[in-house]
C-alpha cells in the first residue's frame, strides 16, 4: 500500500497533540512534540502550513494574542481544539 503523505500524518499528530493537552499552545510547541512523536524532525514551516489548513477547515481553533511590546508587529498565536471565550 505504501506510506501515507506527509501532510494525513502531520494533521493527524497535530489532532492527537491537541486532544492531549488542554490548553491552547503555539506553532512551536506542535512542532516539538509533533516531533517527538513521530521520532524525526519536522520543520516548523511544514507543521505552519498545516495548522493553518487545519484551522481554516474550522477544525482546530486560533486566537492572535495582542502584541506584548508596541514595536512587534503581532502577537504569539495560539491553536486550541476547545473554542475561546469570547473574553480572552
Amino acid at each position: 500500500m505504501g506510506r501515507k503523505p506527509l501532510k494525513i500524518a502531520v494533521e493527524s499528530v497535530i489532532m492527537e497533540v491537541l486532544d492531549q493537552i488542554d490548553f491552547p499552545v503555539s506553532c512551536n510547541i506542535l512542532k516539538k512534540e509533533v516531533g517527538k512523536k513521530m521520532g524525526r524532525d519536522i520543520h516548523f514551516d511544514t507543521v505552519k502550513k498545516y495548522v493553518e489548513d487545519l484551522a481554516r477547515k474550522n477544525i482546530i481553533f486560533k486566537k492572535q494574542l495582542p502584541p506584548a511590546k508596541k514595536e512587534h508587529k503581532k502577537g504569539v498565536i495560539l491553536y486550541s481544539k476547545k473554542p475561546f471565550p469570547v473574553r480572552w
